[in-house]
C-alpha cells in the first residue's frame, strides 16, 4: 500500500473511531438521563456490535 493510501486509510479510521466513541458517549449520557430498563437493555445489546466493528476497523489497517 502506498504512503498516500495509508494516510487516507488512517484518516478514515480516525474519523470512524471518533464517530463510534461519540455515539457511545451519547448513549451513556442518554442512559444516565433517561434511565429505564428498556434503554439499559438496548445499550447492553448494542455494545458488542460496536465493539466488533471497532475491532474490525483497527485490525484492517
Amino acid at each position: 500500500m502506498s504512503f498516500s493510501k495509508k494516510i487516507i486509510a488512517f484518516l478514515l479510521l480516525t474519523v470512524a473511531t471518533f464517530a463510534v466513541l461519540g455515539y457511545v458517549l451519547f448513549l451513556c449520557t442518554y442512559v444516565i438521563l433517561n434511565f429505564s430498563w428498556q434503554v439499559l437493555l438496548l445499550a447492553v445489546a448494542g455494545a458488542p456490535v460496536f465493539l466488533f466493528f471497532f475491532k474490525f476497523l483497527w485490525h484492517d489497517i
